[in-house]
């Protein structure tokens, strides 16, 4: 995942964005955000910042197999605007953008904590 600064390609509607930040975890078991390759997290819409950080905790919890790592904090939660795009490679990628930016998503992030 890139973030960027301007937007290149076709712009995701909101509810592409929705579809492309959320990620089934088990068989039964959906979540409300994906990990990018660098160890961010980011989740559709401003979610509650608490209950976005337990979600995180337990997933980093069980995808490390120890019940004692990581404790997020809803502190370390942000609430951020951005633009989902593609890059000429068809890869989405994330371009920040102000809350007035036509196209622009809201987003809930765990970004530089992991």
């Amino acid at each position: 995942m890139t973030t960027k600064t301007n937007p290149t390609g076709r712009i995701m509607s909101r509810d592409e964005a929705a579809h492309a930040l959320t990620m089934w975890w088990t068989d039964t078991l959906w979540l409300p955000f994906i990990e990018t390759d660098d160890c961010d997290i980011t989740g559709p819409g401003h979610q509650d910042r608490a209950a976005f950080a337990a979600l995180v905790t337990a997933y980093d919890r069980d995808n490390a197999g120890d019940p004692n790592l990581y404790a997020h904090r809803a502190e370390q939660v942000g609430y951020r605007w951005v633009f989902m795009t593609e890059d000429e490679h068809g890869q989405w990628m994330y371009v920040r953008a102000a809350p007035t930016d036509e196209g622009a998503v809201p987003v809930t992030t765990l970004w530089g904590a992991r």
